[in-house]
């Protein structure tokens, strides 16, 4: 199983999908009013969006029980802009999922267009990328193969997110092998133009 994305027309707010219980965390850092980065919060809606699911991600994602999904499943990785559109954190998503715009809708507008405007601005803000193959170890670790990077990523539990997995006690793995992936997984997740904006 892989990530199915359903873009789902609810009207109002704060309505989920039907049998869909769980909002999808994202984790969102903002600016006060100084420009100055504060600690990241949870946020369960972002730009007028909702993502739900009937089960809770994190368990499908690092429990073994009947929510888990086996390993070998696919893991794909979400971003979201925060309110000064600025680029998040990567963070594991994965299986099925309901996409809820929450919109405000008066009496003869036209559903269609508006709609149609909702998904362009997901597209705007959100970002959605493969990410590997899960692999879950006996000790609770969640970890991502990517057989096309041939780098190993491993998800936090708590946010969600995608982070640079090191393994300085793997005698086979050289030290300049290291240094060379931990470069190449920086420019993957954590690039910016010339202007400090990530990219």
């Amino acid at each position: 199983m892989g990530l199915t994305l359903n873009i789902t027309r609810i009207i109002g707010r704060a309505k989920k999908a039907d049998g869909c219980n769980y909002f999808y965390p994202f984790h969102v850092s903002e600016r006060n009013t100084e420009g100055k980065i504060q600690k990241s919060e949870v946020q369960h809606i972002m730009h007028g969006f909702s993502i739900v699911s009937d089960t809770n991600v994190r368990k499908r994602i690092f429990d073994w029980d009947s929510d888990g999904l086996p390993n070998g499943s696919e893991v794909f990785e979400i971003r979201v802009r925060n309110n000064c559109g600025e680029w998040q954190n990567w963070q594991a998503i994965i299986g099925d999922l309901h996409i809820i715009p929450i919109i405000d809708w008066a009496i003869g507008e036209d559903m269609d267009k508006l709609f149609d405007t909702m998904k362009g601005k997901f597209s705007e803000n959100f970002e959605v990328r493969r990410c590997g193959i899960l692999f879950r170890s006996d000790s609770g670790y969640a970890q991502v193969v990517n057989n096309d990077d041939e780098m190993i990523r491993v998800i936090n539990p708590t946010t969600l997110c995608v982070e640079y997995y090191p393994q300085v006690s793997n005698m086979c793995y050289p030290l300049e092998n290291q240094i060379d992936d931990m470069i190449k997984f920086r420019k993957h997740y954590y690039a910016y133009d010339d202007n400090d904006k990530r990219v």
